[in-house]
C-alpha cells in the first residue's frame, strides 16, 4: 500500500499536466499519431461501459489504480484448481479432491503475496461442489483458452474457462463464476462477456457449443443459455460498435454512478467533488 501511494502521487503529478493546455507546435500537424490499441479486452469493454474517464485512465493512459486486496484471489485459485484437474483428464493421470485443493491453495498464495494459504470453509465447499456436480464427468475440449478474435476496428483478447463435451453428447461452453450472487436467465442472455464467448469460439476454435453456462461452485447453481444465429449477428454488430467507441476513449467523458467503488476516486476530480 505504500508504494502504492508514492505511485499515485507520481501519476497525480501526470495527470495534472495532461490536463494543462499544451501550447501547439507548429511542426503538429506532421507529428506521428499515436494509434489507439488495436487489440481490446472484454475488461477494457465492461470498464467503458461503466465510465468512459474509468477506462482512458486504466487502458489509455495506463495510470495504476488503487489495489483492492485479494479481489481476485479465490476466482483466480478456483481457476487454476479447474486447469489441474483437466490437465491431468487429458493426460489420463488421476486426480483426487486432495489435490484440488492443493492445487486451490497455491494459487490463493500466489493471490495473497504469501508462502501458503489454507483454505476456509467456504472455499473447500465450493471446491467440493464442483466435485460432485456434472462437470467433473464432462470431457474437457479446451480449457483457459486465449483467443484473439478479429472483430470490427481491431482484436479482443480473452480466455475462455473451459469447451466440454456432456456425457449426453452435447457441447457446452462453461464460463466459471465465484460471486456470491448469481445473474438471471434473463441477464445472462444479454451477458457480454458471454456473447463475446459464445462468437469466438466458433470464429477462432471453430466450435460451435450447443448451450452456454454460467457455472456458480459457491452457490451450487448454474445457468445455462442458448443464442440463435440472428441473436449472434446482433451481438458482433453491437461488440463491434463498443470496440470502436471504446478504443477511443475519453477523460472528459465521466459516470459519477460508480464513483464510490473506483480504483481512481483518490486521483479523480468527479470523485473528489462527491465527498
Amino acid at each position: 500500500m505504500a508504494e502504492w501511494r508514492l505511485e499515485r502521487q507520481r501519476v497525480e503529478g501526470l495527470l495534472r499536466q495532461c490536463l494543462t493546455p499544451a501550447i501547439r507546435p507548429p511542426d503538429a500537424g506532421v507529428r506521428p499519431v499515436v494509434e489507439a490499441p488495436s487489440t481490446l479486452s472484454y475488461s477494457m469493454l465492461s470498464t467503458y461501459l461503466d465510465c468512459s474517464r474509468k477506462a482512458y485512465l486504466r487502458f489509455l493512459a495506463g495510470f495504476p489504480g488503487e489495489p483492492v486486496t485479494y479481489a481476485t484471489g479465490p476466482g483466480s485459485a478456483f481457476h487454476a484448481a479447474m486447469e489441474a484437474l483437466d490437465s491431468a483428464q487429458r493426460s489420463g493421470q488421476p486426480f483426487t479432491f486432495d489435490q484440488a485443493v492443493e492445487a486451490f491453495e497455491e494459487a490463493a498464495a500466489g493471490a495473497h503475496g504469501t508462502t501458503s494459504h489454507r483454505a476456509t470453509q467456504v472455499e473447500l465447499a465450493m471446491l467440493r461442489q464442483f466435485w460432485t456436480g456434472p462437470d467433473r464427468a464432462a470431457t474437457p475440449l479446451l480449457t483457459e483458452a486465449e483467443f484473439y478474435w478479429r472483430v470490427g476496428p481491431g482484436y479482443l483478447h480473452g480466455f475462455i474457462d473451459r469447451v466440454q463435451r456432456c456425457p449426453d453428447g452435447a457441447i457446452e461452453l462453461i464460463d466459471f463464476k465465484t460471486s456470491k450472487s448469481a445473474l438471471t436467465e434473463v441477464q445472462v442472455r444479454d451477458n457480454l462477456q458471454l456473447l463475446i464467448y459464445a462468437l469466438a469460439v466458433r470464429e477462432v476454435y471453430d466450435v460451435i457449443p450447443d448451450r452456454l453456462t454460467l457455472v456458480y461452485p459457491r452457490l451450487g447453481s448454474r445457468v445455462s443459455v442458448s443464442f440463435s444465429e440472428s441473436e449472434l449477428r446482433a451481438a458482433r454488430a453491437r461488440i463491434v460498435d463498443l470496440m470502436e467507441w471504446a478504443r477511443t476513449a475519453s477523460y472528459a467523458d465521466v459516470n459519477t454512478a460508480h464513483c464510490r467503488s473506483c480504483e481512481y476516486r483518490l486521483i479523480c476530480p468527479a470523485a473528489r467533488d462527491m465527498s
